[in-house]
């Protein structure tokens, strides 16, 4: 009888624990799924502020580059109707020699009325110059108002800039942790985002962003230097210099890394030589990519504003000794606008190309099924 007794109280206190383990489970199941929604909430409602900001601002940066375009066109029609006049001037001599009069004066009619049109011309660069002046304090203000709050910007965004979409990722040292990925065990590749996803998952790290860390042999190896924390995996730096236009040779490329007191640099590859020389770099990350897209705040001299070369982008940039970004376009781009987008809205100083049109971006907050590709080396950020 008391067996019985201890039996039914047994099976109760199970039976009431396993309603409470389910119960427990239920509420963190809860809590997790009200923490990603307000996530979620939080990375929308940065999306729509800065999104109102860029609009702003491309908005400014229309204006002025529409009155550029004027002035630009009109200067190279008073450049093209000089070179007119010393034709004419020249024929004219000629003529007066051998005295075709009536020639003559048709070119001095022609050369008076170019020059008529040439002054008009010049006024309405004077009045579109004038414009543009008028133009300036409303895109200082209005990028202003966009580097004021990237400055504070912090983990996932998704942005539309002057028609060309975006993914990013603000990575806070301080608090992220930056992490290179190549080899599983015995040199076998990851390949591709999700298997780099996976691998993180079975160490309980949550990755916030993964994407692909540069470019690659076609045995899926660094090109160039890389370099993993607390492995022995490293790749030399190249520092070939070729007579081509291939991205990663297109001088001058660069080196992003974290240092040993976890500060983060893009220099280029000769800059980087010049700072370490022949001795082993005292870095917990690295990868050497190419060209180059800003340098202490200019533009690679090799990009141009219209080119055509428009496909996928990515790419990496410094914001702050403690801030990095890293951003891929969803549109095809040219490097010039692809580099404005690091310059004009991050501030950036130095940013370096990572990869093309194969580049995918991870992104747990605002595209957590980008998991494909086959790549070389990759790159991960997740929360310390």
């Amino acid at each position: 009888m008391v067996k019985r007794k201890l039996l039914v109280i047994l099976l109760l206190v199970s039976a009431s624990c396993l309603i409470s383990f389910g119960t427990f489970n239920l509420v963190v199941r809860q809590v997790n799924s009200n923490q990603n929604k307000k996530d979620s909430v939080i990375v929308k409602v940065h999306t729509d502020t800065l999104q109102t900001l860029i609009n702003e601002y491309c908005s400014a940066k229309s204006v002025r580059q529409s009155l550029e375009n004027k002035i630009r066109d009109k200067n190279a029609q008073i450049v093209e109707s000089k070179d007119l006049i010393q034709d004419l001037e020249s024929r004219q001599k000629k003529y007066e020699q051998k005295k075709y009069d009536s020639l003559v004066v048709i070119i001095k009619a022609s050369i008076s009325s170019i020059k008529k049109q040439n002054n008009y011309l010049q006024k309405d660069i004077e009045s579109l110059e004038a414009e543009a002046l008028k133009s300036t304090p409303p895109l200082e203000s209005s990028l202003k108002k966009v580097k004021d709050f990237t400055s504070k910007a912090r983990g996932s965004l998704h942005f539309n800039f002057c028609n060309i979409r975006y993914d990013l990722f603000v990575a806070d040292l301080d608090s992220d942790e930056i992490r290179m990925h190549l080899f599983k065990k015995e040199k076998q590749n990851f390949y591709s985002l999700g298997a780099v996803h996976e691998y993180l998952k079975g160490k309980k790290i949550d990755p916030l962003m993964i994407t692909n860390a540069g470019m690659y042999t076609p045995t899926n190896e660094p090109e160039g230097l890389y370099l993993e924390e607390d492995t022995t995996i490293q790749y030399e730096l190249d520092t070939t210099k070729r007579n081509t236009d291939e991205n990663f040779y297109l001088s001058p490329n660069g080196v992003f890394f974290i240092d040993s007191c976890n500060v983060p640099y893009i220099e280029t590859t000769e800059d980087f030589l010049k700072i370490f020389g022949g001795k082993k770099i005292k870095a917990k990350i690295a990868t050497q990519s190419g060209p180059m897209l800003l340098i202490n705040g200019k533009m690679h001299d090799k990009f141009l504003p219209n080119s055509h070369n428009e496909k996928i982008r990515s790419g990496v940039g410094k914001i702050s000794d403690n801030k990095i970004v890293f951003a891929i376009t969803l549109d095809p781009s040219n490097f010039y606008d692809f580099a404005s987008s690091f310059r004009d809205i991050f501030n950036c100083k130095d940013a370096l190309f990572l990869d093309g049109a194969i580049s995918l971006m991870y992104l747990k907050d605002v595209n957590p099924h980008v998991t494909g590709g086959n790549f070389g080396p990759m790159i991960s950020v997740s929360r310390k």
